[in-house]
């Protein structure tokens, strides 16, 4: 079964917004014994949001994950993203890293 966070007003999957792309993250929350689902609707970060969110990543990860997803989620959701990164400070990073894959950036694997 998946249930929201109760703490957010995280919108709905059929909620769409010209420019955005919705994201999900579903995970099992161990400490609360049950299985939470996370959405918000993330615009395809620029260049120079990029290059900061990398540039920061090395001195304080969570931070600059907190501070690149922030500024590209949808206005209508920044309170609930908020809310969501205080419940689950790992949802920075893992929207982070999500979006960063999404534009390219990642690992050859070489």
């Amino acid at each position: 079964m998946t249930t929201e966070n109760p703490n957010t007003t995280a919108p709905e999957a059929s909620t769409s917004y010209e420019g955005y792309t919705l994201m999900e993250h579903t995970f099992n929350d161990r400490f609360a014994g049950k299985e939470v689902t996370i959405r918000h609707h993330f615009k395809r970060p620029n260049r120079p949001q990029i290059s900061r969110a990398q540039k920061g990543a090395g001195k304080d990860a969570m931070k600059a994950f907190g501070n690149f997803v922030t500024e590209i989620v949808h206005p209508d959701e920044k309170e609930a993203l908020a809310a969501n990164i205080k419940t689950y400070p790992g949802l920075a990073a893992t929207f982070g890293n999500a979006i960063m894959g999404a534009v390219g950036v990642g690992d050859l694997g070489n």
